[in-house]
């Protein structure tokens, strides 16, 4: 059965150890461990692996789910630069973009920015669900709505506003994904830094690190070991013309 393919895999930002497990018992018990303790069996050495799971050009046989952890994916541009199109959280997807479309590859890489735990499923296994379960296959056509929507506005705030506008646009849809309500305003919960930040906007750390210090200046943001809170999300708003999109579109995921 397809629940009996699915796969589980941990990764780490930096160089780390990853395995995999066919069991649906194991994968739901072990679902937040740490890689550390991660094994197929008691006897099993952790197998080494980077933190990319998948690189542009790998065949995509399978469709990756985001148990814990958070992943980038990312597309390197002709001219060297690469953009980080999506930061993924827990129950994030990828790998998806091709489904009916016959035996493609990647485009894309995905990234561990923290310890991850990677579930993944074959997409043959996965295509036959949709078609075979109505409800999945309206969630699905949901899903891929949703994310159309959400590159169409993450190009016209970059194309529109340059790159200030892509700092702005991500500063807002951070706060929509990961942000809790403060006194000083809207906190980022999750540790940013300039360099990532930078691959979300298409540009380099130094620019990021000037607009940022700019959007302070002002007022609008203050930064503290790379925990980034808002405190006028309506500047920031009324800085890229805000067309108060919905909730499930305006995100990074």
């Amino acid at each position: 059965s397809a629940q009996s393919q699915k796969q589980k895999m941990e990764y780490s930002p930096a160089d780390s150890s990853a395995t995999s497990s066919t069991d649906p018992a194991k994968d739901t018990q072990s679902q937040h461990s740490h890689p550390s303790n991660n094994s197929t069996s008691p006897d099993a050495p952790p197998t080494p692996t980077p933190s990319t799971t998948s690189h542009p050009g790998d065949p995509t046989d399978y469709i990756y789910t985001v148990k814990s952890g958070q992943v980038f994916i990312s597309r390197m541009q002709s001219e060297g630069i690469e953009l980080a199109t999506n930061l993924l959280d827990e129950n994030g997807i990828f790998g998806a973009v091709t489904l009916f479309c016959g035996p493609k590859t990647h485009a894309a890489s995905a990234k561990a920015k923290t310890d991850a735990v990677v579930v993944r499923l074959p997409q043959e296994s996965f295509e036959s669900m949709i078609l075979e379960d109505e409800l999945i296959k309206n969630e699905w056509m949901q899903w891929m709505e949703i994310d159309r929507q959400r590159a169409m506005t993450k190009m016209r705030d970059s194309v529109m506003y340059g790159k200030l506008g892509a700092v702005c646009s991500n500063l807002i849809r951070m706060s929509n994904s990961f942000g809790e309500t403060v006194p000083e305003g809207v906190r980022i919960s999750i540790k940013i830094t300039n360099q990532e930040l930078g691959l979300m906007c298409g540009t380099s750390r130094e620019v990021v690190s000037r607009l940022l210090g700019e959007l302070k200046k002002e007022g609008i943001i203050s930064v503290q070991q790379k925990i980034i809170t808002i405190h006028s999300i309506e500047k920031l708003r009324h800085l890229i013309n805000c067309e108060n999109c919905h909730i499930d579109i305006c995100q990074v995921f």
